[in-house]
């Protein structure tokens, strides 16, 4: 299963370039949009229903993630798990490489949130987690031993 790092936002200065993104909840779900500051806390910065989008003036790498509102499950953003956002520039030279871009220009840079894909298992695992308030809970079942340690760590995730 797969652990994520400790993640932190580098702090903010006036030599650290901003960055204009547009988070666009393309789900069906209503989802949690998160900053990640400087100390590594997780700070909700909004909720956004289906189909909803909001500006959000930014720095460089200052790292955010979304969480399902409902079942905190993680949601992707721009496929990943975690948006470390760019400069208008660096978005432009990367998606765009025949694009002449003119310095000093800034533009809001679209961020859609979808569902991940994950793996039969791992949905199951997903689901059954829901049934289970302790991961002392979980050794009830009658599973293999690898599937009851993944339900557990899953258990002992804490989210916002």
């Amino acid at each position: 299963m797969y652990q994520y790092p400790p993640l932190r936002s580098i702090n903010a200065n006036a030599d650290r370039p901003r960055s204009y993104v547009r988070f666009h909840n393309l789900t069906k779900r209503n989802v949690d949009i998160i900053w990640i500051n400087f100390t590594g806390e997780y700070v909700c910065y909004m909720s956004l229903s289906s189909g909803e989008a909001i500006n959000i003036n930014t720095f460089k790498n200052h790292p955010w993630i979304a969480f399902d509102h409902d079942t905190k499950d993680r949601m992707h953003l721009e496929k990943k798990f975690v948006y470390q956002p760019q400069t208008s520039k660096e978005y432009f030279e990367e998606h765009y490489p025949n694009h002449r871009f003119r310095d000093g220009t800034e533009t809001r840079i679209v961020v859609k949130i979808t569902l991940p894909v994950y793996s039969l298992r791992y949905c199951t695992l997903l689901f059954l987690k829901n049934y289970f308030n302790q991961p002392e809970d979980v050794d009830r079942l009658d599973l293999p031993g690898p599937l009851l340690d993944d339900l557990k760590k899953l258990l002992e995730i804490e989210i916002i």
